[in-house]
């Protein structure tokens, strides 16, 4: 599987090519590979998953900086965020993540002016595989759950929602996502409910726990149904 990584910094909105020496480059590059082949997803009972192809094509951007989005990034937190509607769409496509991969390097280190550590600084830390590992299949969750007809994942709804809607359907979808990593991997079991606004928590979190304990199989329809019924306040 073709797997490109590059460098960026993000600035009015835009990602820009920067030159940066990242070590390990080459494991890293296999260790986003293996988990998309490797999901376990693909291995779960009585799920017929489609299965990407080989030549599927994965663009990795690794946030450096302090511009903009990337402070996000830059502070140790192991974020990580996958584009695969093309995808989905098109197989010729590339899938893209956008995350810091430093941070799965070991401990952050005191950040720079600009935010970037030199690379000897990285290069003492030891590689986190399996933080990479946990974060690359809850990612790719996302992608198979759409490529998985079962799921009727729906672009056109998705677009129809607003950027509240959508984070509100984000957080109950990767509940969903964890509750099956947990189960079929027990190491990715961790907390799930993310920085939300602290009026929409007591029924927000409710719902969560609830997705977390039901072991039923939901469909992106009822994620988002189950979002838009959540009172905002």
């Amino acid at each position: 599987m073709p797997v490109t990584i590059v460098p960026v910094r993000y600035g009015d909105g835009r990602a820009r090519p920067v030159e940066f020496a990242l070590p390990e480059q080459e494991r890293a590059r296999g260790a986003v590979a293996e988990a998309l082949e490797r999901h376990p997803f693909l291995a779960t009972d009585g799920h017929d998953f489609p299965r990407p192809a080989a030549s599927a094509r994965v663009r990795v951007e690794v946030v450096v900086g302090e511009e903009g989005r990337s402070r996000q990034y830059s502070r140790g937190r192991l974020g990580a965020e996958i584009r695969y509607d093309p995808y989905v769409k098109d197989p010729e496509s590339e899938v893209e993540l956008v995350m810091h991969l430093r941070c799965y390097m070991g401990e952050p280190v005191e950040p720079k002016p600009d935010g970037v550590p030199a690379a000897e600084e990285i290069a003492k830390r030891p590689f986190d595989e399996g933080g990479l590992r946990r974060t690359l299949w809850h990612e790719y969750g996302h992608m198979l759950d759409a490529l998985w007809p079962v799921f009727r994942y729906d672009v056109v709804v998705k677009r129809g929602l607003s950027a509240y809607e959508r984070a509100i359907v984000n957080e109950l979808w990767n509940a969903y996502i964890d509750r099956r990593l947990a189960r079929s991997a027990p190491e990715t079991d961790r907390p799930f409910i993310g920085p939300l606004p602290t009026h929409t928590r007591p029924s927000l979190e409710m719902m969560l726990r609830g997705i977390w304990a039901n072991g039923r199989e939901w469909t992106y329809r009822e994620i988002v149904q189950a979002a838009l019924d959540i009172p905002p306040r």
